[in-house]
């Protein structure tokens, strides 16, 4: 499963407790466990946000040091 599959199935998930939780006729133990369970897949696609961003931050240094790296080459060549 890819990580854009698992976050939507994620973000369907919290959107599935909001459903229940604002349901008339919920029992207020089930939704203090429903709201509970919301908070932890809120946290983990949190986390799954950071990493990404990070994973993205490391793309751009690495593109930006390769495009960087002709320019260092062609100003220390001897004409």
């Amino acid at each position: 499963m890819s990580e854009s599959v698992t976050y939507r199935h994620m973000l369907e998930k919290v959107e599935s407790l909001l459903t229940e939780v604002s349901a008339s006729d919920v029992d207020l133990d089930a939704m203090v466990g429903k709201v509970e369970e919301g908070y932890r897949v809120i946290r983990q696609m949190r986390e799954r946000l950071l990493e990404t961003k990070g994973k993205i931050e490391k793309l751009r240094l690495e593109f930006e040091d390769v495009e960087a790296t002709p320019e260092k080459n062609a100003s220390t060549r001897e004409p």
